[in-house]
C-alpha cells in the first residue's frame, strides 16, 4: 500500500495453507449443515475464519458431496492469486472477480455460464451483491456465503444486507391488536423468507454460535422488540 502515488510504504500478504486428509477442518464441525443441502450464512468479525471455513466446506462439498461447485473469489483469498487454484479448495472452480465492483456481475454470470449446484461468494458487502445472492437463491442453486457482523442482528440493522434475511418493511396494526402486543401502531416486519437456509455465527476462532432454521431465528428479531439504533 501506498501513502502517495509512487512511494511504498508496505505490502498486505496473507499465507493460504492446505489441510492433508487426516488434519482437523473447522468445516468438520458443521458437517451436519452441509451434508443437508441449505445455503450456508457464514457472520462474523474480521480474522475469525469466515474464508478459511467456506474454503474447506467448497472442499467437502465438491469432493465428498460430488456436487458442482463455482467460488466467485472476491479477493483470491479462498483459490488464491495465480492461475492453478489453491489445493484446498477441491475439485471445486473458481472464477477470479477482477474488479470488486463487479462481483454481482460475476455471480449471476457464474450461474448462468457454469450451471453450479452450489455457488461459494466470499464478503458479500453491498446491495447489489445481496441482491444477486438472493436471486441465486430463488433459482435453486445452494449457496454459501461471509458478511461482516458479529450476530445475525448486525445484517438485519444493515441496510445493504437485510435483503439475506428476508429484508425489513412497516406495517401498520390496528388498534386492538396494537394494545395486545403493547406496542406502537406501526412497526417493522420482515418482508419475506431469507437468502439463506441456516447461518453461523463465529463470535471467535474458538466460539461460534449455529441458526439451523434461519427464518425463525430471524422472526425472533422482531419478537424481542429489538429497537433499531
Amino acid at each position: 500500500f501506498y501513502n502517495n502515488p509512487v512511494k511504498l510504504r508496505g505490502i498486505d500478504a496473507s499465507l493460504n495453507r492446505q489441510l492433508y486428509p487426516g488434519q482437523p477442518s473447522s468445516a468438520e464441525t458443521f458437517r451436519d449443515l452441509v451434508a443437508g443441502g441449505g445455503s450456508i450464512l457464514v457472520v462474523g468479525p474480521p480474522g475469525v475464519g469466515k474464508t478459511t471455513l467456506i474454503r474447506e466446506i467448497a472442499r467437502m462439498l465438491a469432493d465428498d458431496h460430488k456436487k458442482r461447485v463455482v467460488i466467485a473469489d472476491t479477493s483470491n483469498q479462498i483459490g488464491g492469486d495465480g492461475d492453478v487454484p489453491h489445493a484446498g479448495i477441491g475439485r471445486a472452480r473458481r472464477t477470479q472477480v477482477s474488479n470488486v465492483h463487479m462481483q454481482h456481475n460475476i455471480m449471476i454470470e457464474a450461474v448462468e455460464n457454469d450451471m453450479p449446484e452450489t455457488i461459494i461468494i466470499d464478503e458479500i458487502g453491498t446491495e447489489l451483491e445481496a441482491l444477486a445472492a438472493s436471486t441465486i437463491a430463488q433459482r435453486g442453486v445452494q449457496l454459501v456465503g461471509t458478511a461482516h457482523g458479529v450476530t445475525i442482528d448486525n445484517i438485519i440493522k444493515n441496510p445493504s444486507l437485510q435483503i439475506l434475511l428476508g429484508g425489513i418493511e412497516s406495517g401498520t396494526l390496528g388498534d386492538e391488536e396494537a394494545r395486545k402486543r403493547k406496542v406502537q401502531k406501526t412497526i417493522l416486519e420482515r418482508k419475506g423468507p431469507p437468502t439463506f437456509t441456516c447461518a453461523v455465527e463465529m463470535i471467535s476462532k474458538t466460539e461460534c454460535r449455529v441458526h439451523h432454521r434461519l427464518d425463525a431465528s430471524a422472526g425472533c428479531y422482531f419478537c424481542r422488540k429489538i429497537s433499531f439504533d
